[in-house]
């Protein structure tokens, strides 16, 4: 499955760490950071910590819940 997909249903059911991303989903924390930089320029996620060096928390935009409720019909 689309790693996109999985970190937006992730996100879907809560706000949560790039580091607890990684271990759910058992990849690595580069992949983790390349695929939010992209889902964040896309509109699909925001950063609600952006003033955190460390645990940055990261969440479902509208945008996000609505592209990926049209990807899982």
């Amino acid at each position: 499955m689309n790693l996109e997909l999985l970190i937006l249903q992730l996100l879907r059911i809560k706000p949560i760490t790039p580091k607890s991303m990684k271990d759910e989903l058992n990849i690595h924390f580069s992949q983790v950071s390349l695929i939010l930089k992209e889902l964040d320029e896309k509109g699909l996620i925001i950063c609600v910590t952006p003033y955190r060096t460390k645990g940055k928390i990261y969440c479902i935009t509208e945008l996000g819940k609505d592209t990926l409720s049209s990807l899982s019909e």
